[in-house]
């Protein structure tokens, strides 16, 4: 079985592929069978794993059914490690008979680090090993300033011995600022001279000098660089027809003709990692440099977002001005100047200016797009943002998004999903920046899509809260329509930066109607989730813009949201005022009910005071004006908030009836979120009258609803209060782990209550 496979002094990549293929195997499919990682299979086939972990050969051996001589050869390969690279064989530019070797490739970088990942995948993908009766080809794209040049040339040098019979370059110039890209026909001549034919042999015409380029090449091993293409109709005469030649493509577009028609594999370059950018930094610094200043170090590397041009271009500006790199990354800091520190003076050493020659490449609809992106506050949007930003159809809209991802300038970093890296958003704000009302108009539109898809979400999250009249809409504005309670609250949980951005940019702009709206928009997730600081810093933004709209109504709205959120964060004496002034804003307006829930949150709030007698008061008070509104949801509300300060009076049986009259009308309602509120309540009563396995029964119906609507900051309150009752009653482990998770949820959240569980926990036998 193993005659023919194991030979001696066969590398241990040579093994693995050969059983692989004995077993009729993809790569894919061994790494199915085995657990291991289809990137780490590639890397043993292509002898680029110094140490194989015992791991991964124990179960490569079992999947490929090695017999014993087999495994012994297999062990003795992998200690014997990865061959040495190929050393390049000596030859002169001319060999006998004209026949020439050219030696083309430029000077690669002197300080190359990081992208090893990307690297075995070259040596794998371009290398001898990866065999085929076809030229082996590989588009390395990603967006500019990434490294692709830089990574191709390091490559390249680096595998030269592979390719004895020459190596060939050519700047196909697809993205210059000059806009004149490399002609193939012009390619072709040059490199057919470099190989030896003499140029009264190299015919005029690009299909013949292609066809003669291909017969030059047949039996000859060659590496093919082709650099900075635009388009795959600029490369496909460049490709040789040999498969002991290889061809390394760069572009910042994905060339998915290359890859459908010719078979090309593709590799897209990522940002480097933070200790890869470090590493960057240190080499062009020096490591005791970047070792210093570690905190500048830090912020330099944030504010270039790992992109290599511009740590490159920032290190050689900190070592050409003897700058510290504290005041570098202050440069760095100031964003409608950093692309100014990121100039070195030199076109090729200009983030602006290497970024405009892919920006120049882009159709006029697809550019004013890429402009108007920087209108969004970020960190991500999804098409339907973006249509309404350019205000178009999101059907209109694909062709554009197309255009910007295949140019490596927009990226879907999740499904749907689609971010600007920090730098290209800088660019295209200057971009936009002379285009004052066109920028205005898209900000209006894109406000106006959150405002209106945001209303349609909390109406879902919340059906009975307290309704505003929207501003209205601007056409060419998408509203996205959502199917129920579950799509509404991913929404929340995708949009919720994006919201809290608008607000900031609605409110420095003068959409103060927006801004005021967009808090009530996004409050209610806020709530559920426990983001306290945020739900009062919003909750301050809408009430200065309803101050200066002069609208008493928002304003009142926005009071009672201060004080809702200062009372949960613990800062009840802040919470007092605006509690009153909303309570007479309502007044002011003759606005019953706007009285009745501020009753309602002052009860709440003196209840947490442990001023009770006051608290019920209010309480009382807030359930009358409810029922002279014929207001259901409301006498829920003011039963339920009753309901708890009767449990701290002692007044269980009364407490109990207000609470289950509350149920009663929330489920009457359909409203599961304000019932299951209720019966942590009435699990509350419960525990405090002594019948604890009733108190654990409505905690635990209360948290299961809590958990299936993601209310994390209920659930959390819940499972605090059934790790006391657990603990009340000796059930010290399901204490714990009430409180563990409950711990998980408030220290999530930033809560203050947190500190408190962490005590009980400590104080726990």
């Amino acid at each position: 079985m193993s005659a023919g496979i194991v030979q001696e002094g066969q590398s241990l990549g040579a093994l693995v592929r050969a059983w692989r293929n004995r077993a009729l195997l993809t790569q894919e499919e061994l790494a199915s069978k085995t657990g291991v990682n289809v990137r780490t299979i590639r890397r043993l086939e292509g002898d680029a794993v110094e140490r194989p972990r015992s791991r991964s050969l124990r179960l490569l051996a079992e999947a490929l059914q090695l017999d014993p001589l087999e495994q012994a050869a297999f062990a003795a390969a992998a200690q014997a490690g990865p061959p040495p690279p190929p050393a390049e064989e000596a030859a002169g530019p001319e060999t006998e008979g004209g026949r020439r070797e050219p030696r083309q490739l430029p000077v690669g970088v002197s300080r190359f680090v990081a992208r090893t990942e990307a690297l075995a995948e070259l040596d794998q993908l371009l290398g001898p090993q990866a065999g085929g009766a076809a030229t082996r080809i590989c588009v390395v794209s990603g967006m500019a300033g990434v490294g692709k040049t830089c990574l191709a040339l390091h490559w390249a040098h680096r595998a030269r011995g592979w390719f004895p019979d020459g190596q060939l370059y050519v700047n196909l110039k697809g993205f210059c600022p000059s806009g004149d890209a490399v002609d193939p026909r012009d390619a072709l001549g040059t490199f057919l001279e470099a190989l030896g034919v003499p140029p009264r042999q190299i015919p005029d015409d690009l299909a013949a000098r292609s066809a003669l380029y291909r017969t030059t090449l047949s039996d000859r091993r060659v590496l093919i660089v082709l650099d900075n293409a635009l388009e795959a109709e600029q490369v496909k005469p460049l490709l040789p027809a040999a498969p002991s030649c290889a061809v390394l493509v760069t572009s910042r577009n994905t060339l998915t003709g290359l890859v459908a028609t010719e078979a090309a594999a593709a590799l897209t370059l990522d940002l480097l990692r933070d200790e890869e950018a470090r590493e960057l930094l240190a080499g062009r610094l020096g490591a005791a440099r970047v070792a210093a200043e570690p905190d500048a170090a830090g912020a330099i590397i944030a504010r270039c977002a790992g992109l290599p041009l511009a740590l490159a271009i920032t290190a050689a500006h900190a070592a050409t001005h003897a700058l510290s790199l504290a005041s570098v990354a202050a440069q760095l800091g100031d964003r409608r100047r950093r692309l100014d520190t990121l100039d070195a003076g030199d076109p090729a050493a200009d983030a602006r200016a290497v970024f405009s020659w892919s920006y120049r490449t882009l159709s006029a609809e697809t550019a004013r797009l890429f402009r108007l992106l920087a209108v969004h506050p970020g960190p991500d949007f999804t098409p339907a943002a973006m249509a309404s930003l350019a205000g178009v159809t999101p059907e209109r809209l694909r062709a554009p998004v197309g255009e910007l991802r295949s140019a490596h300038l927009l990226t879907e970093h999740l499904p749907g999903r689609y971010s600007l890296h920090d730098l290209l958003r800088s660019y295209a704000a200057e971009l936009v920046r002379p285009h004052a009302a066109e920028r205005r108009a898209a900000l209006h539109r894109l406000l106006d899509h959150h405002l209106h898809t945001g209303h349609a979400a909390a109406r879902l999250l919340n059906p009975h809260r307290e309704p505003i009249t929207l501003a209205s809409r601007q056409a060419g504005v998408t509203v996205t329509a959502f199917d129920g309670y579950e799509q509404a609250f991913a929404w929340y949980a995708n949009e919720h930066r994006v919201l809290l951005g608008l607000i900031s940019r609605a409110a420095a702009e003068a959409f103060d109607v927006h801004a005021w709206q967009l808090v009530w928009v996004v409050t209610d997730f806020l709530y559920r989730q426990g983001h306290w600081d945020e739900w009062r810093a919003t909750q301050r933004a809408g009430l200065d813009a309803a101050e200066r709209l002069g609208d008493v109504r928002a304003q009142a709205i926005a009071h009672r949201g201060i004080a809702m959120a200062c009372s949960n964060l613990g800062r009840h004496v802040e919470a007092q005022p605006h509690i009153r002034l909303a309570l007479d804003l309502y007044d002011r307006l003759g606005d019953r009910v706007g009285q009745a829930h501020t009753h309602v949150n002052l009860c709440a709030l003196l209840y947490r005071q442990g001023q009770y007698t006051e608290a019920l008061h209010h309480g009382t008070r807030a359930l009358r004006l409810y029922v002279a509104a014929d207001d259901l949801i409301g006498q829920a509300m003011a039963l339920n908030t009753a309901g708890n300060v009767l449990v701290e009076t002692g007044e269980y049986e009364q407490a109990l009836r207000y609470c289950r009259r509350a149920a009663a009308l929330y489920e009457q309602l359909d409203d599961p979120n304000n019932q299951a509120l209720t019966w942590d309540t009435i699990g509350h009563a419960y525990h405090r009258a002594g019948r604890h396995s009733d108190a654990v029964a409505y905690y635990r119906r209360a948290a299961t609803v809590f958990e299936e609507l993601d209310s994390r900051s209920f659930l959390a309150q819940t499972l605090v209060n059934l790790g006391d009752v657990h603990a009340t009653a000796g059930a010290r482990e399901q204490a714990r782990a009430a409180w563990r998770r409950a711990l998980g949820l408030l220290a999530e959240s930033g809560r203050p209550q947190a500190d408190a569980v962490r005590e009980k926990l400590a104080a726990l036998p």
